[in-house]
């Protein structure tokens, strides 16, 4: 049997006993692509012998013409699309047949395409940036507990002695409270892009292009993480499971932990 490929044109020739009433997959002898050939889609040049044994009672390793039929080894799918491939936002790995292909070394996973394109509008190649996981933001976050408790101790103890106790020495002790956390976040984040305990562990807070946070969104993003804290801290844990490893204040105020 005379068989062509549908691709490049490339003919080969296969024995017509070999292939099953349903048809098989065969190779290109030219461009190794494989297609599916039937019997009665291809004109077979001469009948077989008469004293042909019928193809039911061949043997079942058969071996074929090389480069016209696959081996009875061979897997139906290429062993090119069994190659893992590493999707580049998320850094996983997945067959290239699950995966979206940009260019010649960018594939992408359909969960990370939003991701992606977005990037590529605000003009951010995938893996410029590299997202802070939850741990390290987490030991950035005690840090940054141990320096505000500290700054805030140091502050009420002259104010107790001053005002004793009673209500104003209350009111005041409770805007120091809200205000030293306050001031110490929204400093550093607008002029460092970083607070202390994050400087100390080599992190930074920047707008999805990479852009500086400005002061203003500095302190609406203190806010916003105040709102994470009251819901028994999910919205903390929400960037152990995000793409971009956003927590519920970075979703609201449009932000990104990155290590530098």
């Amino acid at each position: 049997m005379r068989i062509e490929c549908p691709k490049c044109g490339g003919k080969g020739s296969i024995d017509d006993s070999l292939i099953p009433d349903q048809g098989t997959n065969v190779r290109c002898p030219k461009c190794r692509e494989k297609f599916f050939v039937q019997k009665d889609t291809v004109e077979i040049s001469s009948p077989p012998p008469s004293s042909a044994a019928p193809s039911y009672s061949r043997p079942a390793a058969v071996s074929a013409p090389p480069g016209n039929a696959p081996s009875p080894g061979d897997s139906p799918q290429d062993s090119r699309e069994t190659a893992f491939r590493y999707c580049a936002v998320c850094r996983n790995s997945f067959p290239p047949s699950s995966m979206i292909r940009f260019d010649a070394d960018t594939w992408v996973c359909p969960a990370c395409k939003p991701s992606y394109l977005q990037m590529a509008q605000q003009g951010v190649r995938a893996g410029d940036m590299i997202y802070a996981g939850f741990w390290i933001r987490f030991g950035a976050k005690f840090l940054d507990g141990l320096v505000t408790v500290f700054i805030t101790y140091v502050l009420t103890i002259p104010l107790h002695a001053v005002f004793q106790s009673g209500i104003p020495g209350q009111v005041i002790s409770l805007l120091v409270n809200i205000f030293i956390p306050l001031a110490y976040t929204v400093y550093f984040v607008g002029k460092f892009q970083a607070t202390p305990g994050k400087m100390a562990c080599g992190l930074m807070i920047v707008r999805p292009d990479g852009e500086r946070v400005s002061y203003a969104r500095a302190c609406g993003r203190y806010f916003a993480e105040m709102l994470s804290s009251i819901i028994l801290l999910i919205g903390y844990i929400m960037a152990a499971f995000d793409l971009e490893k956003r927590a519920l204040h970075d979703r609201i105020c449009d932000t990104r932990v990155i290590r530098k």
